[in-house]
Formats: C-alpha cells, structure tokens, sequence
C-alpha cells in the first residue's frame, strides 16, 4: 500500500472517530461548552435537553441552552448544506420547509424565504422554539397575549361550513431584526405568538420543543391583525381575529 493510500484511510477512520467520539460525549455530557457540534452530536445533546424539559418549568432557561447548541453547530455539515444547494421555490408566496430531524420532544426544520414569503400571526401552543438564521435578514415580532372578554361569533361561511370568530389582544413584546448568526426565541408563556418577514432571500434553522403534534397543531391559532390601528389609543396593543370550526 502506497503513503498516499494509507494517509487517506487513516484521514477518513480518524474522521470517522471524531464523529462517533464527539456522539458519545454528547450522550454521557461531557462536552466542553465552546466545542463545536457535528450533526450528529448536536442531535443527541438537542434529544437529552428536551427529554427533561417540563411544559411551564424554566422554559426560559431551556430555549437559551438550545440557542447555545446552535450557536456551536458546525453549519458546514453534509445535512444542511446539501439543503441549502438543493434549494428551489417550489411553493411562490409561501416559504419552503425541510424536516431535518423529528422525535416526540423535539424537531429541526430548515425554512427558506424569498424576499416578502411573509409568515403572519400565529401561535406555538405549549411550545418552546428558537429561531436562527444561515443566511439573509428576517424582521420577527413576538407578541403576547393579553386578558380580553371578547366574546366569540358564530358564522357561516360561503361553503355553509359554521366557525367561531374570536377576538384577542395582543402586545407587542419584542421586535427584531435577525442576520446569520443572530438568535430569536419564545416560550410557552412568552412571546408565542409571532409573524416572520424576511426582507430579503433567508434561509433559517428551526427548532420546537416539543415536536409538532396532533394535540398542538389543532391548538395553533393563526391572527388576523391590523399594526397600524392600535387598539383604544394603548401603543402596541392591538385587536387581532382567529377562528376555529365549530
């Protein structure tokens, strides 16, 4: 066997060794904080923080260490970059979604944008995401909910079909403006309703906890609002509709 030939085996096993070796110290939670992450062992560390987390407990907490993940994965993985290169507009006005991974507690999406593909007000009920942009520029705005006693209408819909009208207040929490890099986050309790309008070409990294499911997708209400009336003169408060089937 020639130099060359044995340097490249042992270039591809010792590649090879670091992967399995930094999975298994992602199991047993032995990385040091500022390691970089592979795949694989962003996954695992991903899996065992979501197992532990309880809806309602310290959720704060728990979507600061997953931004801490992501700030340590390696973007250069096959998983994402072979995502990014593969892209078309397959869905024009709406945004292209990628399951990356899904498990109960957990999934990872890749969402890609063109400019004004916007996403309006909707909700994550008991859910806890974190949003991080690859590329491009997204202004997201998350909102809270606040006490209301509106009360719902029935109506009825051109097809016949019947829907209850509600009506809800909500606050404006926090409004940024995210690059590559940057992080936005919400919580079961904070700032779970929010819109996302990139304002230009984005393509961003998504992840929920827990994974999406029959019982919260049911839950998730999308808001009809208008930002420029506030409501009764209160500055980023303003009146938004949903509606559910009856």
């Amino acid at each position: 066997m020639s130099a060359w030939s044995f340097a490249a085996i042992m270039t591809t096993d010792l590649h090879e060794l670091i992967l399995w070796g930094q999975k298994a110290n992602a199991t047993n939670g032995y990385f040091r904080s500022n390691e970089p992450l592979n795949w694989d062992a962003f996954l695992s560390e991903l899996s065992r923080l979501s197992a532990r987390h309880r809806v309602g407990r310290r959720s704060k907490k728990h979507v600061n260490r997953i931004a801490a993940l992501l700030q340590r994965l390696d973007l250069q993985t096959p998983v994402i970059q072979d995502k990014l290169a593969a892209y078309k507009n397959g869905t024009p006005d709406w945004f292209e979604h990628d399951l990356l991974h899904k498990e109960v507690n957990f999934q990872v999406s890749l969402l890609q944008f063109e400019k004004g593909e916007y996403i309006p007000h909707h909700d994550h009920p008991k859910m806890c995401g974190v949003i991080f942009p690859v590329n491009g520029e997204l202004d997201v705005k998350n909102y809270n909910v606040l006490p209301s006693d509106f009360k719902p209408e029935k109506i009825t819909a051109p097809n016949g079909k019947i829907y209850e009208k509600h009506t809800a207040l909500l606050q404006l929490g926090q409004h940024e403006t995210l690059r590559k890099g940057d992080l936005s986050v919400l919580t079961e309790e904070i700032g779970n309703v929010h819109s996302v309008m990139p304002t230009q070409f984005s393509q961003v990294l998504d992840i929920f906890t827990p994974a999406y499911n029959d019982e919260n997708e049911k839950a998730s209400r999308w808001y009809q609002t208008d930002e420029r009336a506030i409501h009764e003169g209160r500055e980023g408060v303003y009146r938004a509709e949903y509606y559910k089937p009856v």
